[in-house]
């Protein structure tokens, strides 16, 4: 089956909980090895470990950076981008994923990560800074007793350990570095330095012509400073200056670290050069140095010959200063996942920048395309034909393999804008379209390319199909009504259908010899879209990635509340009931939806890769899934109900609070809890109908259930 491909997200969106009923619910759900990589915004040695920083939690290592593991605390619903270690306090910036969007605050740890204490950060503390604390952050650091946090733009002061917070610079291009009495800012035009903290600058430099700085370095009397076309050095704390040349380019895109006497760079992982000499002059060690096309790392850590190199696909590894390079990146699920398709012997997924191939039912991953543009998603959408793979770009290329992946080779180019984000493959041919535009293609070639337009004007495509040389087009310009348009003659005149007139914004499907058009509503036809019958599907908005396995149907959609529910169809989609959705807790929005060898896979961006046997039968209702915390009986629940948990170590002696939210987010009822507890009732009599969340905190601990109320 396959099926319109979604657009990808804002990296940093987060959403609300996932709401489902009790009532169908399915054998375990499985969570997968998802793909390995991601992108890393810190890596960082704390004590005997490494850690990494990502917009998926935080990772540690404790083997020397060979192997990964996500930490307990700081999981998918965490964005991790700042480290730091003097002595043995440990600093660390989150973004938080809560019911109602996120908060960022600010962690302290004396134990080495076994425990924390943390400030939330909001406009009271951060006086000055904006309308709310930034979501992400480059660097922690310290000088003396004095704290500071620096963004892509911002240097930001805490004078009393975290509690509180004032902005001293908002500069944008502007780069800092530090040691351990200075403060270096180096904006596009000057550079000051500081020695108090950041109460006072000094004048070091006027830049001539102005222009965007690299990442600079200050140790001591020494300042590194790198341009688009020269290294500025300063041995005396920038009374003078020694302009240099050096054998590369591109400079204010670099990052620099300095090792024993020297300088080692890095241009956006293109190439490694040293300095023996703090920039007079340069060797170069290798013109390649993270194999391609997995360049462009984020963060360095050098620690003698081992270098750790960060990057949009997880960590690359050197333990020659550069020479030679190895993937590092062992159990590190930082990626995002979008999407999940498959033939009949493997299932693949797509991430940002890469698409991966499981041969083992999804418990193992290896990257089959990997394509990345600088703060850009590059891997706009990916199908499968059969073993035949296509993969769309950023540029514009399609990228074709005939053997599920081993190869690759660009077989056409779609530039120029607007770019083509979707697809559809059926049969044998497969379809590319934008905005205005299909191509297609056979066979890894390009047979023909149209316009969709009627009566003179473009309509505007949402989705395509094509069903026995019928082509289809879910419109989405406006002046036509939401009226479905077709073909019957190859694309060359287009009709508009008076059989469906509401604003769809949906996808097309095919099961069998029925079509779907799943929008606002969701219609079939069984006669190739002469007629059109609307099936039952109240509970929600829209269906995506409608699958079959025997003789049921399977999608997920969204729902009248935020987020995405999971839905079964016994009857080939004429009625739709809710399917538990795996234990996500917290969690982002269902991009994906497949079924493959007895099995439901789903992934839902950041909390990975899911799979539930569909051979198995289904459990009482009200019992947990796996990972749930919460069991709930009994429920559905007309008048009274119990939630029981098992409460984790610590909670033991800890107070806690339940809180339920009703289906729209707001709080219902709010429960203090005596430490040790391990149940609480509720009075569900005066409750509307409908889904319930139940969220439980104990301390830094957080677990959740859901309750249906008929």
């Amino acid at each position: 089956m396959y099926c319109f491909r979604p657009v990808f997200p804002s990296r940093f969106i987060w959403l609300f909980l996932f709401f489902s009923s009790i009532a169908n619910a399915q054998s375990q759900w499985a969570a997968l090895n998802a793909p390995e990589g991601g992108r890393i915004l810190q890596i960082a040695e704390i004590g005997d470990e490494y850690w990494a920083c990502t917009r998926n939690g935080l990772f540690r290592s404790s083997d020397d950076g060979q192997s990964w593991q996500q930490d307990a605390l700081f999981g998918e619903f965490f964005r991790v981008s700042g480290l730091a270690q003097y002595g043995d306090t440990i600093y660390l910036y989150s973004n938080e994923a809560t019911l109602t969007g996120s908060e960022s605050r600010f962690y302290t740890s004396t134990d080495n990560g076994l425990n924390w204490s943390f400030q939330t950060l909001d406009n009271s503390n951060f006086p000055g800074i904006g309308t709310s604390p930034p979501q992400s952050i480059s660097s922690i650091f310290r000088i003396d007793d004095v704290l500071f946090i620096v963004t892509s733009f911002q240097l930001i002061r805490s004078l009393d350990g975290g509690a509180s917070w004032e902005e001293l610079i908002n500069s944008a291009g502007s780069h800092f570095a530090w040691d351990k009495k200075q403060i270096l800012h180096v904006a596009y035009n000057a550079a000051y330095v500081s020695g108090d903290y950041g109460f006072s600058w000094e004048y070091i430099l006027k830049i001539t012509p102005p222009m965007t700085p690299g990442k600079p370095q200050i140790e001591g009397n020494d300042i590194y400073l790198p341009r688009s076309d020269s290294l500025l050095v300063s041995h005396d704390l920038g009374q003078s200056w020694t302009k240099t040349t050096v054998p590369f380019l591109n400079l204010h895109n670099a990052a620099s670290w300095k090792t024993g006497n020297g300088v080692l760079y890095s241009e956006l992982g293109e190439n490694v050069f040293t300095s023996p000499d703090f920039g007079l002059s340069w060797s170069i060690v290798n013109s390649a140095p993270i194999p391609a096309p997995y360049r462009t790392p984020g963060s360095m850590l050098i620690k003698g010959n081992t270098i750790m190199a960060g990057s949009e696909f997880g960590i690359f590894r050197s333990d020659d200063l550069g020479s030679s390079w190895a993937r590092n990146s062992t159990g590190l699920h930082a990626y995002f996942t979008f999407d999940l398709q498959h033939n009949t012997e493997h299932i693949f997924a797509q991430t940002s920048g890469e698409v991966f191939r499981s041969d083992d039912q999804g418990q193992n991953w290896q990257p089959i395309f990997s394509k990345f543009a600088m703060l850009q998603y590059n891997v706009i959408t990916f199908g499968v034909l059969g073993n035949e793979i296509y993969v769309l770009d950023n540029d514009g290329n399609i990228h074709y393999s005939p053997d599920n992946g081993d190869h690759f080779d660009i077989i056409a180019n779609l530039a120029p804008h607007p770019v083509f984000r979707k697809n559809q493959a059926i049969d044998d041919t497969y379809y590319y379209f934008n905005a205005n535009q299909v191509v297609i293609f056979q066979n890894g070639g390009l047979q023909d390319s149209f316009r969709v337009v009627l009566a003179g004007m473009d309509v505007g495509i949402n989705d395509f199909y094509e069903k026995d040389g019928r082509y289809f087009v879910l419109p989405t310009n406006i002046s036509l009504g939401g009226k479905l348009v077709y073909s019957d003659d190859q694309g060359q005149s287009w009709q508009a259908s008076d059989l469906i007139d509401t604003d769809f914004k949906g996808n097309f499907y095919r099961i069998q010899d029925r079509l779907f058009a799943a929008g606002l509503y969701v219609f079939y036809s069984d006669d190739n879209g002469a007629s059109w019958h609307k099936a039952t599907a109240s509970p929600f908005l829209r269906l995506n990635d409608i699958c079959l396995h025997g003789d049921k149907l399977y999608a997920f959609g969204g729902a009248q509340i935020a987020g995405s529910l999971l839905f079964v169809s016994e009857d080939m989609g004429d009625t739709w009931e809710q399917l538990d959705t795996p234990p996500f807790g917290l969690s982002h929005e269902i991009y994906a939806l497949q079924t493959f060898k007895n099995h439901l896979y789903t992934c839902a961006l950041s909390s990975g890769i899911w799979r539930i046997d569909l051979t198995t039968p289904v459990t009482e209702p009200g019992a947990a899934a796996t990972g749930q915390t919460l069991r709930v009986q009994p429920n559905p629940a007309d008048r009274m109900a119990t939630v029981y948990w098992d409460p984790p170590a610590f909670a033991r002696a800890t107070a806690g609070k339940m809180t339920v939210f009703s289906s729209d987010g707001r709080i219902v009822g709010e429960y203090a809890l005596a430490s040790g507890s391990t149940h609480c009732d509720l009075d569900t009599g005066q409750w509307p109908s409908g889904v319930y969340t139940i969220q439980l905190d104990f301390g830094r601990d957080r677990l959740y259930g859901r309750l249906g109320k008929p």
